[in-house]
């Protein structure tokens, strides 16, 4: 796979960026969203797509945090 260079976005262009999406906010330097699922299997299933997409595009959360029913993702960008 070929490096690519990419520029960080500025808070300012990440604040704006969030107000079209819903549920996601800036904290610190990452972007966060929780998630509430019905039981515990929705939320594995979510976590191992997650998994593949991020795998995939070789660009993974910084943490993910998962407690029965609620799951937390927070990711921020890299440089390359």
């Amino acid at each position: 796979m070929a490096e690519t260079s990419t520029k960080l976005l500025s808070t300012e262009q990440i604040t704006e960026g969030l107000k079209s999406v819903t549920g996601w906010k800036l904290e610190d330097k990452a972007i966060t969203r929780q998630l509430v699922f019905k039981n515990f299997r929705e939320a594995i299933s979510f976590l191992v797509l997650i998994a593949f997409d991020a795998e995939e595009a070789d660009h993974h959360p910084d943490d993910v945090g998962m407690v029965v029913g609620f799951f937390g993702v927070e990711g921020d960008q890299h440089e390359k």
